[in-house]
């Protein structure tokens, strides 16, 4: 009987509750466009969807038949109500067609903004966007703990991060790409290099990264790998406090006993050189003298210099960083002022020294007769760095009326690097018998500040179909080196004695080298646009760069004179052995050092470079189906350099480019694009490659010097693309791309050099032959797919994007007489510098019990070329890196917790030549693991 109760009471529930689909889209009134996120419920409760990166929602749930309204929520949007019925007829379908939220105040309205720091908007944006564009948030930034932005460009199809530091896209080197913040150019700060160093850049402040593979006439010209683009953090709708601490251990340089340092002050903790490094007064005020030419103030010269020229041991303590940031939305004249600022200081020891190598070979003949390289140098290494890191930003934004807003952004970042390095080893082929020893005390202080401004006027003149979009940036950037001290020295053990000496025939003298450089940048844009129908826009456009630099260098050596070494470095610089001979002595006793200044002017220039640029682009759908941006661009460049040698003469570049670009997108379906693009790109030599001097780079014993004569690369571009974007979250892209380079810029060794240092220099491919090939080209594929996975009723996502790529280039001429001189079969041409053949990425994203996230990421990035050796010595080329991170985070209500193990395949980072099987190490060095534990809490 029970039995029979049970079931009529389920009869009679099945017919008050049945189970009902309600779906439907959700768009953006004003845009048509999908709104993703939204959150589409039955009025009183908890029953609903959400949005998925089409726009879609669907409801299915046992509802009782009858009369309800849903309601549509997004956040910045004014929310949607309507009335259905639920009857036993098929599912409904309802749309929704949401505006922004407007706050009427006064005479103004003010919108809100779109959220543009999550997954799912990154997603929107590839699917949307014109070009093809590859993009990472905030979101996603933050589940997989990177500190910077040189750790999450690398997730990123086709990218990835040479020396922790520069971008390197479709493996191509940092000169073909750029780096944007807000849309302007910043300047660099590296002296040899003409881009942004991306580990300067903290990830907490910025709400997304997205990288244009492709040119449109709207965007800079002088690009080709890709052109990434920060978007800094803008203010939140109400108050938002956020505090958090990351302490961090690594397995190698944390509590390390042996981490090399040496004294310095309290300022160096801000990331500020105190003083104590720069050239002493008595050398600022007047010149160094001669030898002889006046010994009593040149003995107070030498004296000044600070004595500390040697190093001590310490334990290291743990890696931390603290943030603190706070947001809101204030009414200033009667309007909306939104705010957010946020400060980051953080400190962070390094120690290299766990299968730490340098190594160094040439070859003594023919290849056909040698069996292995010759052995230069063998030393094993000790690198210790020390960083100290601190950025502040802000950024604020004012809607002046409805139809025009207004915000500023301004940064300040400050790093200071103080390092010590100390090898030891044989040199076989110069001195078998002895040990050689070289030490440096390293200082590098950076900075960067910039402030920027943009204006969206979205009713130009009061027509509707006119707007105008400008932005004026300015940045300033310093690079400041002082007092780089190097020394080296050798030991022989005789019997039971071990015999110090330093010998100026083998290695240089004890040297101190000081580099300033300065350098700023003025970029202004502004943008003109014309509403067409069907989503049409005609683009009209201008802009300015204008970059000046600054480089000063001194060098000074002390010059030694019959003076013993007994292994104490500070012995060697007491003031004792700094006591001069006067004039009047005949024969001047040994036993002495003094100072000499050995700067060069030729090494002290300015720079300036001036872009103008115009462009014309359309943006056009037809029949709903294809979608036309094309445009042309005008490029003029002006770049200068001058040293402050007057004998040398004035390096000039002056290039006037028309760049066309065509991007074809075709609507296979809602969800599936096609898209073909073709394009023509340039890149430039930077300052330095055409700087007419040589200058001596201590880290690797070789000289650079500039080619006045080097010219622009021309580039052609082409790509085609499939993309599915199926479910929330969920995608797949498979894309081939080519591209063609005219006269190519590469480093080479300079074959015709007089001295026996090697000198780097740097040419255009196929302009010193004519019978030579002025073109490279690369070609390659890319494919991502991202898909969700249920594990026990858990949603999980799995990430994989690969791309594969392969250029070749020809040799230059008078290199390839040197090659085959000692290798007659040696081939003509080789891969592009810095291009690596394949690059890896593989995630997995779990969803556990309670709020509980699981994150696991696998990066692999194939070898690629990093030196190029003169003769038959073969190029050095980076080995194969994996790099293996989990992740595990937990969030309460107003608490977040972030446990992290990175790095954890730990392999030896190795650079190595190969050698008819055999392989020769040229560096190497393991990182250790990093294991970290971050709080965060929002008030």
């Amino acid at each position: 009987m029970r039995l029979i109760y049970f079931l009529g009471f389920l009869l009679c529930t099945s017919t008050l509750f049945s189970q009902y689909t309600i779906s439907g889209k959700v768009m953006d009134y004003l845009t048509k466009e999908p709104v993703i996120g939204a959150t589409v419920l039955i009025q009183n409760s908890q029953i609903g969807g959400v949005t998925n990166i089409d726009g879609v929602y669907q409801i299915t749930a046992n509802v009782q038949p009858g009369q309800y309204n849903i309601i549509c929520q997004f956040v910045s949007f004014e929310n949607d109500t309507q009335h259905i019925e639920v009857t036993d007829a098929k599912p409904l379908v309802v749309d929704f067609n949401i505006k922004e939220k407007t706050i009427q105040l006064q005479a103004a309205n003010v919108s809100a903004k779109k959220l543009e720091n999550t997954q799912n908007a990154m997603m929107f944006l590839k699917k949307n966007d014109a070009r093809v564009v590859e993009a990472i948030s905030k979101e996603e930034i933050s589940k997989r703990a990177d500190g910077s932005i040189s750790s999450a460009a690398k997730r990123i199809t086709g990218v990835n991060v040479e020396a922790g530091k520069y971008i390197y896209v479709r493996g191509l080197s940092d000169r073909y790409s750029k780096t944007l913040v807000n849309g302007s150019e910043i300047p660099g700060l590296d002296p040899d290099r003409n881009t942004v160093q991306l580990d300067f850049f903290p990830s907490t402040f910025i709400e997304n990264i997205r990288i244009d593979k492709s040119f449109s006439a709207n965007l800079p010209g002088d690009f080709s790998g890709g052109i990434m683009t920060i978007a800094t953090k803008k203010a939140s709708d109400s108050l938002t406090v956020e505090l958090s601490q990351l302490v961090a251990y690594n397995t190698l340089s944390s509590l390390n006993k042996n981490f090399l340092t040496y004294t310095s002050t309290f300022q160096d903790h801000l990331a500020f050189d105190g003083g104590s490094r720069d050239v002493p007064l008595t050398v600022k005020n007047s010149e160094v003298p001669v030898f002889f030419a006046n010994n009593e103030q040149l003995e107070k010269v030498t004296q000044s210099f600070s004595k500390q020229m040697d190093f001590h041991t310490k334990t290291s303590p743990l890696n931390f960083s603290t943030r603190f940031s706070i947001s809101n939305q204030l009414r200033v004249f009667g309007k909306p002022l939104g705010y957010f600022v946020g400060i980051k200081y953080q400190k962070k020891f390094t120690h290299l020294a766990k299968d730490a190598f340098i190594g160094r070979y040439t070859l003594t003949g023919n290849v056909n007769e040698v069996d292995g390289l010759t052995v230069n140098r063998l030393l094993d290494n000790n690198k210790s760095n020390e960083q100290s890191f601190w950025a502040a930003y802000a950024s604020l934004e004012y809607m002046l009326n409805a139809n025009h807003d207004i915000t500023l952004y301004a940064l300040r970042h400050q790093n200071a690097d103080k390092t010590v390095q100390f090898s030891e080893g044989p040199l076989p082929s110069d001195a078998p018998n002895i040990i050689y020893q070289t030490s440096a005390l390293l200082y590098t202080q950076r900075m960067l500040e910039y402030v920027s401004v943009q204006g969206n006027s979205r009713e130009m003149l009061n027509h509707k179909d006119l707007s105008l979009a400008y932005t004026i940036a300015y940045a300033r950037s310093r690079q400041y080196q002082p007092d780089l001290r190097f020394f080296n020295n050798d030991y022989q053990v005789v019997g039971a004695d071990t015999v110090y000496k330093v010998q100026s025939a083998l290695y240089n003298v004890p040297t101190r080298f000081y580099r300033d450089l300065k350098e700023k940048t003025l970029n202004p844009n502004l943008s003109i646009t014309y509403a067409l129908p069907k989503k049409g826009r005609l683009s009209l456009g201008a802009s300015y760069l204008n970059k000046q630099r600054s480089v000063r260098q001194q060098r000074f050596n002390y010059q030694l004179q019959g003076l013993d070494f007994n292994g104490q470095v500070a012995d060697f610089f007491s003031d004792q052995n700094m006591h001069l001979p006067l004039a009047s002595q005949t024969n001047p006793q040994n036993g002495y050092m003094y100072i000499a200044d050995v700067s060069e002017l030729r090494n002290t220039y300015n720079g300036s470079l001036s872009k103008w640029a115009s462009y014309l682009c359309l943006d056009q759908t037809i029949k709903e189906k294809i979608r036309v941006n094309a445009g042309i661009r005008a490029l003029k460049t002006h770049m200068q350099l001058v040293s402050n040698d007057v004998s040398l003469a004035k390096a000039k570049l002056d290039n006037f480019n028309i760049l066309p670009s065509l991007n074809l997108t075709y609507k296979v379906k809602e969800n599936q694009n096609l898209r073909f693009v073709y394009s023509h790109a340039i890149a430039q030599p930077t300052f330095r490659e055409i700087a007419p001097f040589a200058d001596y780079d201590f880290a690797t014993g070789w000289v650079r010097i500039g080619n006045a004569s080097l010219e622009q690369t021309k580039i052609q571009n082409v790509d085609l693309r499939y993309e599915l974007y199926s479910k929330d979250k969920e995608l797949f892209s498979l894309g081939g791309f080519y591209k063609r380079f005219h006269k190519p810029i590469e480093v080479v060794f300079n074959p015709l050099a007089a001295n026996a240092t090697p000198e780097i220099t740097w040419v255009n491919t196929g302009s010193l032959d004519d019978r030579q090939s002025p073109y490279a080209h690369l070609y390659g594929i890319e494919c991502e797919v991202r898909k969700k996975v249920n594990i026990n009723q858990k949603t999980s996502l799995l990430g994989v994007n690969v791309a594969y790529m392969h250029s070749a280039t020809e040799i230059d001429s008078l290199s390839m007489v040197v090659m085959r001189s000692s290798n007659p079969t040696a081939k003509n041409t080789r891969t592009l510098y810095g291009q690596s053949p394949y690059i890896l990425n593989v995630f997995y994203e779990q969803e556990l019990k309670g709020n509980l996230r699981s994150m696991c990421s696998f990066n692999l990035t194939g070898r690629r070329l990093a030196v190029v050796m003169l003769g038959g010595i073969p190029d050095v080329y980076t080995r194969e890196i994996p790099s293996l991170d989990w992740v595990l985070s937990k969030t309460f209500k107003k608490l977040q917790i972030r446990c992290y193990i990175k790095n954890i395949l730990d392999p030896t980072i190795k650079m190595t030549h190969s050698y008819k099987g055999e392989e020769y190490v040229f560096n190497s060095f393991k990182r250790g693991r990093d294991i970290g534990v971050q709080l965060g809490y929002r008030f």
